[in-house]
């Protein structure tokens, strides 16, 4: 017999592994032990997954990633899993580009150069300086993206 189920997996990764964080990225963690949420269906678990989202949160030396996704399992008699056939859909990890950022508040006004030292400083202590990517190619969490960007905004405005 088959059974849906929906995954939820926190996962703890060092600063250095920062550019291995995505999405998918914590399914067959050894010893990872998701949370596990049985549906009567995929579309019932699909339903629930897509109100869900994967996070990132600074735990200072560390980052927790959470994320979660959909599987179908065929479990004998006894209830034991007899195979699975993967993931069918991960959790959505919304992301930007450190480019887009700069942009985005260059947009609002700032200078390039000012804007550009700023988000360095943001990103090298979040991130740490041997972690980062060259600019065009590094990704954040979109979260962060919003946060550096009200940062701007606040100071503009109160300055």
């Amino acid at each position: 017999m088959k059974k849906v189920y929906l995954f939820k997996s926190v996962c703890e990764f060092k600063k250095s592994e920062y550019s291995s964080i995505d999405s998918g990225c914590t399914y067959g963690i050894p010893d990872n032990d998701p949370e596990i949420t049985e549906y009567q269906s995929v579309e019932d678990a699909l339903a629930a997954l897509h109100k869900l989202e994967s996070s990132l949160e600074d735990f200072g030396k560390y980052f927790v990633f959470t994320e979660y996704w959909v599987e179908e399992v065929e479990v004998d008699d006894h209830g034991y899993w007899a195979s699975e056939d993967g993931p069918i859909e991960f959790s959505v990890y919304k992301t930007a580009r450190t480019i887009d950022l700069l942009n985005a508040v260059v947009d609002m006004g700032v200078d390039r150069d000012t804007a550009l030292d700023e988000i360095d400083a943001s990103l090298d202590k979040l991130i740490g300086f041997k972690n980062r990517q060259p600019l065009d190619d590094e990704v954040i969490p979109e979260t962060w993206h919003d946060n550096i960007v009200f940062g701007f905004k606040w100071e503009a405005e109160y300055k």
